[in-house]
């Protein structure tokens, strides 16, 4: 817990920074996100993105993302006979996940209500204490919104699918044919939403 508010302190430190007489801003991200398949079922994280504002459509950062996620790390399957499946069990943990990513975002309007599209690519690091590391690798997010400013607040909203790499352990067990185990690997998708402030 106390890795944790150190790093929230250094992720939040920066934002003094920022203002709106400069090219620079940045984002605050709340969001979630549920699984659309069997391999992940919920995440929920924190980012922050500083960006660089390249003209009043167009903006680049880099961010660091932090999840909490429920992920599929081994699948048991146990054969009585070819044919009659005895037992299947699954095995499941949270994650405690970090990933640097690079943004780009574009806005279709100057102010007020303005949609967006932007899209993530970063690679996502479990720093969690269970050795199954299942939910690690490439990370894509493309996601669609709608930024609201007021002129002294901008919040913004958007809905995004997340691609995520993934691998987990299938143990098959029979009492006719010679017990195995293989890594199945793949991307967990998921459908996230995003909940922020610009500074």
């Amino acid at each position: 817990m106390k890795k944790l508010i150190i790093l929230l302190c250094i992720m939040l430190c920066p934002i003094g920074l920022f203002s709106q007489n400069n090219p620079f801003a940045l984002d605050l991200d709340i969001n979630g996100a549920v699984g659309l398949d069997n391999l992940s079922k919920y995440n929920v994280g924190l980012s922050i993105v500083p960006k660089l504002n390249v003209n009043n459509n167009l903006f680049f950062g880099i961010g660091l993302g932090f999840k909490y996620a429920e992920t599929l790390y081994n699948h048991t399957t146990e054969y009585l006979s070819s044919y009659h499946i005895e037992y299947e069990d699954e095995s499941r943990d949270h994650k405690t996940l970090l990933t640097p990513f690079f943004q780009v975002k574009y806005k279709f309007l100057n102010e007020g209500i303005s949609p967006f599209l932007l899209g993530n690519v970063g690679y996502t690091v479990d720093v969690g204490q269970n050795p199954y590391k299942n939910l690690e690798g490439l990370y894509v997010e493309p996601v669609v919104g709608v930024d609201f400013d007021n002129g002294n607040t901008k919040t913004y909203l958007g809905l995004g699918l997340s691609v995520q790499k993934h691998h987990y352990t299938d143990f098959y067990i029979s009492s006719v044919t010679m017990s195995h185990d293989t890594t199945v690997k793949g991307e967990s998708l998921s459908l996230s939403l995003h909940m922020g402030v610009t500074f």
